[in-house]
């Protein structure tokens, strides 16, 4: 299986607003992708989706060739995404941030895996 994530039929609107209609996509392991577009073309509500933070109004997302639906969302503590918006609290350090983020994604040995990151990242 060289699929990652696959989209099949993804449709989405906001209102009457159609944003995405009936998109596939396949992301193969250790690929990259760019997504490029005007403002308004579904970028961001395609991430979204991908991330599951939002729901596709029809079609099937595919994370290692499983069914994602509302009762098979773990699949989000193994994914990370870096949205436009603001989502920290300013009054907190990023170590708090990260922690807070941690726990809501159920993430064990929260400390040892925000400093391993960090190091990582080359941000420690």
């Amino acid at each position: 299986m060289n699929e990652a994530i696959s989209l099949e039929n993804i449709s989405k609107s906001y209102g009457n607003n159609l944003i995405l209609n009936n998109l596939n996509l396949t992301i193969s392991y250790g690929k990259v992708l760019c997504i490029s577009g005007s403002n308004g073309s579904g970028k961001s509500t395609l991430i979204r989706i991908l991330a599951g933070l939002i729901k596709a109004d029809s079609g099937d997302l595919l994370v290692d060739g499983n069914l994602i639906n509302k009762s098979n969302s773990s699949f989000r503590r193994r994914i990370g995404v870096l949205l436009d918006s603001n989502m920290i609290y300013e009054n907190m350090t990023v170590f708090e941030n990260l922690k807070l983020a941690s726990s809501l994604y159920s993430i064990n040995d929260t400390q040892n895996t925000i400093k391993s990151t960090s190091k990582i990242l080359g941000i420690s």
